[in-house]
């Protein structure tokens, strides 16, 4: 497998892998490498002469309910034609492996970059997929799936603009307005991670 894999991935043996993917009906041939290390999940790109994937194992969020809701979303949206990697069932036809080592999925690799919310054309474009991704949420009508982890999110949606003012006064007016926008993206799915660097792009400013 290369190199040792940073932090918590140590914990996750070689065998493990290669057990999990043969399950997708991936020999081992395919080469494994870890992925940046996430405070949610393990990710792996793994890769081969078929092709090249990424590997997940689900570490915060490891309820088999709520994995499996945010895997119908997926798909749902993938199949309203928003860009979304692929999910590549096992050969069970299963799109989640579940052992003794963790819930696992496998997706299609799609290389690509954050959006700069420095530069308008890319503002633009964000914006503009932010609304493909609400107009194919908007018929998925499947109840969500809570569990206890993501109910620290409860009192963002609920109190969000108290969040927000909090955020906003801390920094410069240019914050502010990032702030707004953060209100009202947050809540429509936008990554945390794009959220912070537009407002740390505005900052700069």
């Amino acid at each position: 497998m290369g190199s040792s894999p940073p932090g918590h991935l140590r914990s996750i043996p070689e065998t493990t892998l290669r057990g999990v993917l043969a399950r997708y009906g991936l020999d081992n041939d395919v080469a494994i490498v870890p992925m940046e290390a996430s405070k949610r999940n393990d990710n792996f790109v793994v890769q081969g002469t078929g092709g090249k994937w990424v590997l997940r194992r689900y570490r915060r969020n490891n309820d088999e309910a709520r994995v499996r809701f945010q895997l119908r979303l997926q798909q749902h949206l993938s199949d309203s034609g928003f860009p979304t990697s692929e999910i590549i069932p096992s050969k069970t036809g299963d799109q989640l492996v579940c052992d003794e080592s963790g819930l696992w999925s496998l997706f299609t690799f799609i290389q690509g970059n954050e959006f700069d919310f420095s530069r308008p054309n890319q503002v633009a474009s964000a914006a503009q997929r932010l609304a493909q991704f609400h107009h194919g949420a908007a018929t998925f009508d499947e109840p969500e799936v809570v569990f206890d982890v993501n109910r620290e999110w409860c009192d963002w949606w609920d109190d969000g603009d108290v969040a927000v003012a909090e955020l906003a006064s801390v920094g410069s007016t240019a914050i502010g307005t990032g702030a707004t926008w953060f209100s009202s993206a947050t809540r429509s799915g936008v990554s945390l991670t794009s959220i912070l660097s537009a407002v740390a792009s505005s900052s700069r400013t």
